[in-house]
């Protein structure tokens, strides 16, 4: 069963598990891929999503807008998110918190965040299904290895290196086409 927003919000208030669960089933995607957005190492973008959830448990009864429990969730989780970027020492603070002004900050919508969560999700897909070394080849060079550094952590050549992300690149594009049509 579908309900809105709402309707599972009133439901956790009285104790209906089922309804949490819906409700994290349905936004774990968003909070997640918001938290990520500020390139939060991954422990600190799980720190940032358990905190949002925390952070709705405890306002659970005090939500002034159900229906709009998407925005709620990526501003709980944007602010969450600056908070562990401070406490890292990441981000300038300034004196005066009164100088920022969150509407003239540029923000996506819930929606967009979870259509590129989804796109994401999508990417991780299509590289498990890539064999061993391409996999391997383009998860290191993604993380920012140059074609010398992954050759030596692969042990092969250079040119093997080229060869293999061609090849996965030619797969995953392969695919994506395949798919679009």
């Amino acid at each position: 069963m579908d309900r809105s927003p709402a309707l599972l919000l009133d439901a956790a208030v009285h104790g209906d598990q089922e309804a949490w669960n819906q409700i994290v089933e349905r936004y774990s995607r968003l909070v997640w891929s918001v938290a990520r957005g500020y390139r939060l190492s991954l422990s600190d973008t799980a720190d940032v999503a358990q905190t949002t959830w925390l952070r709705l448990i405890e306002n659970l009864d005090r939500i002034r807008d159900p229906d709009q429990l998407a925005g709620w969730l990526a501003t709980t989780a944007r602010r969450e998110a600056l908070r562990v970027l401070r406490q890292a020492g990441r981000v300038t603070p300034i004196d005066d918190e009164d100088l920022i002004d969150v509407a003239d900050v540029e923000q996506e919508s819930p929606e967009t965040a979870m259509f590129q969560a989804a796109a994401v999700d999508e990417i991780h897909d299509r590289l498990e299904m890539l064999p061993g070394r391409q996999r391997e080849v383009i998860k290191l060079r993604a993380a920012g290895l140059s074609v010398e550094q992954t050759a030596a952590r692969l042990g092969v050549s250079t040119a093997s290196i080229r060869a293999l992300q061609a090849r996965a690149r030619q797969s995953l594009v392969g695919r994506f086409e395949w798919n679009r049509r």
